[in-house]
């Protein structure tokens, strides 16, 4: 529920009724958006970093994540075995900011900003 409260001692009330479910697999995120979540974020240097994967479909090809440091350079590339599920990698990134990138076959899907302290 959310009350909005404005001038002249005016007020709104929005309810919402949101009803939860489970996924048959609870390491799979499923937030309707798709696509992948990277956590922690900030991610302390030499640290795993987890990466969450969901709504790829697997007849479009391999699916690829691809660093890229603040320069666009290339840093660090690894395949995912699927299209859904969770994966930890540990791509030994130094201090600074990188752009992750979701590939699937030779397209691009998402980009996400990483920031490494």
């Amino acid at each position: 529920m959310l009350i909005a409260h404005g001038c002249n001692g005016k007020a709104d009330t929005v309810s919402f009724h949101v009803q939860s479910a489970l996924h048959a697999d609870p390491t799979v995120i499923t937030d309707g958006q798709g696509y992948f979540l990277l956590f922690p974020n900030p991610l302390p240097s030499g640290s795993p970093i987890n990466v969450y994967i969901n709504g790829l479909n697997p007849e479009h090809g391999e699916v690829v994540l691809k660093f890229h440091d603040i320069r666009g350079r290339e840093v660090h590339q690894v395949q995912l075995s699927a299209t859904e599920g969770s994966y930890q990698l540990n791509p030994k990134l130094s201090q600074g900011m990188y752009n992750v990138s979701l590939f699937q076959g030779e397209t691009l899907l998402q980009t996400r900003k990483l920031n490494v302290l």
